[in-house]
């Protein structure tokens, strides 16, 4: 059953769609995603429906398949700086 609290933001890139960018966390919750990534181990995320941890919505019950991690943050992510 899916949790209702995020306790662990995941954001990546799903191997389903590889021009999405989705927010979730992972299925298993010992998982240490970076060493599974690492060592080609598929990683298996909760999906949830906002864009970023300070506006991550709720979990939509399905899951993805992680295909790349470590993307850079948005101006979404932090909406109150202002470029220069």
């Amino acid at each position: 059953m899916a949790s209702s609290a995020l306790q662990r933001l995941v954001r990546f890139v799903p191997r389903s769609s590889p021009s999405k960018i989705l927010i979730g966390q992972p299925a298993d919750k010992d998982i240490d995603v970076g060493a599974a990534l690492r060592k080609g181990q598929e990683v298996a995320v909760n999906v949830w429906s906002g864009s970023s941890v300070l506006s991550p919505g709720s979990s939509t019950g399905t899951t993805e398949t992680i295909d790349r991690v470590g993307l850079s943050a948005t101006s979404n992510d932090f909406p109150w700086l202002t470029p220069f």
